[in-house]
């Protein structure tokens, strides 16, 4: 074929080599396709998130059967995928996919910790969210109730008001948001109840927040 002729000049050249892939994979000669498809990733000339969409767009279209018979060997590809480039988002996500379906929680949670480490760094918020939410939800289903709240929280932003009522420590109100804008609100909840501020003085203590926000608490109080 033309794909084999241009390998034969470059075998390198990756066009070649995905297009000889796609055909082997679409006339269904499957070993074949696996072969073109390692090349792929052990090529150095392909960049990192090429492999990585490639490789997440058929595990997206894998059917069952295929799965059945060809799922250990994509597994291995993935995996040296994930070796070769581990800041690779899209090789990371086919990755943490095939956990799930291998209901292998230890690697899962592995995989998802190194996935948010690096949305958190690029500010990828969709792919940090989603990561640290199955993070959660396999705390929850492990019976950690405490540390899967605590990160559901923090995934919606919700800061807690932790107040003493009849001499018990708990959570009186949540507020969501960013840090400053809910400062301003505690401050308005608590001025407007009668019960929890005095006329003669008015005390903003703080743990070490930036000199401008402890300012605008006290003017916020002021005001």
């Amino acid at each position: 074929s033309y794909y084999n002729n241009a390998l034969e000049i470059d075998p390198t050249y990756a066009p070649a080599e995905l297009g000889k892939a796609e055909t082997m994979r679409m006339s269904g000669n499957f070993p074949a396709f696996f072969a073109s498809l390692g090349n792929i990733v052990e090529n150095p000339t392909v960049v990192p998130n090429m492999k990585g969409n490639y490789l997440k767009l058929i595990l997206e279209n894998m059917n069952p059967k295929f799965w059945w018979v060809w799922g250990d060997q994509f597994t291995r590809l993935v995996d040296r995928a994930v070796e070769l480039h581990p800041s690779d988002v899209e090789s990371r996500l086919s990755k943490i996919t095939i956990c799930s379906i291998r209901r292998d929680t230890v690697a899962l949670l592995d995989h998802c910790g190194v996935l948010a480490s690096i949305s958190r760094e690029r500010k990828d918020t969709a792919n940090l969210l989603m990561s640290l939410s199955t993070i959660a939800d396999i705390n929850h289903q492990q019976g950690k109730k405490k540390e899967a709240y605590r990160m559901y929280d923090n995934i919606l932003k919700i800061k807690p008001c932790i107040a003493v009522r009849n001499g018990k420590m708990g959570v009186a109100r949540k507020y969501r948001g960013k840090f400053e804008a809910v400062l301003e609100q505690y401050i308005n909840d608590q001025l407007a109840d009668p019960d929890s501020v005095s006329g003669d003085h008015v005390f903003v203590t703080h743990a070490g927040c930036d000199p401008t926000t402890v300012e605008q608490c006290v003017n916020a109080v002021k005001q």
